[in-house]
């Protein structure tokens, strides 16, 4: 049975929900962040006998793009409560679970596809999720994701704007940064790296395409929707001039970060289990 919420946390989570789609679609346009999930989708063929699992389908957008494959099945699975309220909201007859991808073969059934949209690089243990992705699967099933490249030694410069950001209304409120609980540091792979993880744990890949994913001014707007964003989430904690403040200051701080030439690449890669 599905959880009921008071009216105020329905407000929450409704707001926090909102928020998250409309971040995602502030580097990208709504069409083509949904382009972006039917691109990787598109890496495998799908029949009408199959079962999918969608692991980190927050809201259920990806989830909506996996049903016009018509498969059998859909599951999404998300460890936030918080995202599922909405995405059944998205898709009342739809089956949403609560659980860790971590322990994903313990949760959800046995599946021909599982897909990860936007959500393999956020994991601190790619091994082991592909283990369990593995345990989940059917012989021969597939496991759709995508990553972002690395283009140097560095961490993603787009998390380190973000991360300031976060930590200046943190530092401001006296809070732990995890109050905002999607902004997490996340990892960026190497095609020789992806290659390596997928040997170890019994896959091989099947299929492999990389692109452009932003450019600088494609950033810079991204980044300005967020600090909107954001000063919307905490004014009800500080009054205007503070976060007016913050704002400012966070924004002479990345500057410099815009005279940089940046091209992201995405990784979209379909594993195939071995067995």
């Amino acid at each position: 049975m599905e959880n009921q919420l008071s009216n105020g946390e329905e407000f929450k989570v409704e707001n926090i929900a909102r928020e998250y789609d409309a971040f995602q679609f502030s580097i990208f346009s709504e069409k083509k962040y949904m382009n972006e999930i039917r691109s990787l989708l598109d890496l495998s063929s799908f029949s009408p006998e199959e079962v999918v699992v969608d692991i980190g389908c927050g809201t259920g957008l990806s989830t909506l793009c996996i049903l016009e494959k018509n498969p059998k099945r859909v599951i999404g699975m998300d460890f936030s409560e918080l995202m599922l309220h909405q995405a059944r909201k998205r898709l009342p007859h739809i089956e949403f679970i609560v659980g860790d991808a971590l322990h994903l073969s313990r949760i959800a059934p046995k599946a021909n596809k599982i897909v990860g949209a936007s959500f393999f690089y956020f994991t601190p243990q790619p091994a082991q999720l592909l283990q369990e992705v593995s345990r989940a699967l059917s012989p021969h099933g597939e496991f759709l994701f995508d990553v972002q490249l690395k283009t140097s030694e560095e961490e993603n410069p787009s998390y380190y704007y973000y991360q300031t950001l976060i930590e200046a209304f943190a530092e401001e409120l006296g809070i732990s940064i995890q109050f905002l609980p999607w902004i997490n540091p996340h990892r960026t792979y190497t095609e020789s790296e992806i290659a390596n993880l997928a040997r170890i744990e019994n896959f091989v890949v099947h299929r492999y395409a990389e692109r452009p994913i932003y450019t600088r001014d494609d950033l810079r707007r991204g980044h300005h929707h967020f600090l909107g964003q954001a000063s919307n989430y905490f004014l009800p904690f500080l009054i205007d001039q503070k976060v007016e403040r913050v704002i400012e200051s966070a924004k002479k701080k990345m500057e410099p970060f815009y005279s940089n030439k940046l091209e992201g690449r995405l990784a979209k890669v379909c594993l195939k289990k071995k067995e």
